[in-house]
């Protein structure tokens, strides 16, 4: 993790509802490493992952969500799995991700990314993740 921090400027911690796997040993490891990354000019954007309605666990995470992702169908999460396909394929979980996910995508991406006139430039060039990315939210 170490080499990966050095050369990144943004990193996503995640965390999820059973907040005590932050007391595990490894967790705690990782947490002190990111606290050592994070200066001026590398930003840190928590995740709540499986977001349940409440959300009294979101006060004990170590950085405060800048999204909150749904819990979705774990039926249609497995089902996905099994048929060699990814979740945000399923078309309610691509919903549920993009309706919690592009406020904050917007605010990180450069302005006017997800433009009509933006997404054509991108059509010709190589796209991020695979056009994962670009599939998901634009």
């Amino acid at each position: 993790m170490r080499e990966l921090l050095e050369t990144a400027t943004d990193v996503v911690l995640t965390a999820d509802p059973l907040v005590h796997k932050l007391e595990l040993p490894a967790a705690r490891r990782c947490l002190r490493q990111l606290e050592a990354w994070a200066a001026p000019g590398r930003r840190v954007h928590g995740f709540a992952n499986r977001c349940l309605e409440g959300g009294e666990w979101l006060r004990v995470l170590p950085y405060r969500p800048a999204c909150r992702l749904p819990a979705v169908d774990f039926a249609a999460v497995a089902d996905a799995a099994w048929r060699g396909r990814l979740p945000h394929d399923v078309p309610a979980v691509r919903a549920a991700l993009r309706r919690a996910m592009a406020p904050w995508l917007r605010s990180w991406l450069p302005e006017g990314f997800d433009s009509p006139a933006a997404r054509d430039a991108r059509q010709a060039q190589a796209r991020f993740g695979g056009g994962w990315l670009q599939r998901l939210f634009f």
